[in-house]
């Protein structure tokens, strides 16, 4: 895992030169990978760091900072780093969740490295309402770990929806 959300290359997974030696096929196929099958690979890993979601969140939202609660989340670094974000409500419709500034990921912690990540989410998307609820919902990066989502009734007024679930994420 690279800084969030750095993107990757083939050049980061070493695969740019990858060929089988003397373009000859795995010696056994049974546990040999052919190189230029794992370039392949290298090539969609990277690419697909442009465009999936570090963060995802299933909340309920309430009238308190107390009262919001955090349903599900997942995040690229909740193997290793599963605090969940801090959350408030700052006023009426503006809720803010914030998320750690430095993480760690799986292989550093194998070999003893640990919170070597800054977080550095660059856009969000607010998927909506989850349930009967009717209105609008926005969300912001505030911060490089920060997210804010406002919400609004149908005439475009800020409301809390206290009890309605939201759904977001964010790269």
């Amino acid at each position: 895992m690279s800084n969030l959300p750095d993107s990757g290359t083939l050049a980061d997974f070493g695969g740019v030169a990858l060929a089988n030696y003397a373009n000859l096929p795995p010696s056994n196929p049974n546990t040999d990978v052919d190189n230029t099958k794992l370039a392949n690979c290298f090539s969609d890993v990277s690419g697909i760091k442009l465009v999936v979601a570090r963060v995802a969140v299933v909340a309920t939202l309430a009238s308190t900072s107390a009262g919001i609660v955090i349903n599900h989340y997942f995040s690229n670094w909740l193997n290793v780093n599963n605090t969940l974000p801090i959350t408030s409500r700052t006023s009426t419709g503006i809720f803010v969740f914030t998320f750690p500034t430095v993480v760690g990921d799986e292989y550093n912690v194998s070999v003893g490295i640990n919170n070597n990540h800054t977080v550095n989410l660059q856009m969000s998307l607010s998927h909506g309402f989850i349930g009967t609820s009717f209105g609008f919902i926005n969300t912001a990066i505030t911060s490089p770990n920060q997210i804010t989502v406002y919400t609004a009734n149908t005439s475009g007024i800020q409301a809390d929806f206290a009890g309605t679930k939201i759904f977001f994420t964010a790269r």
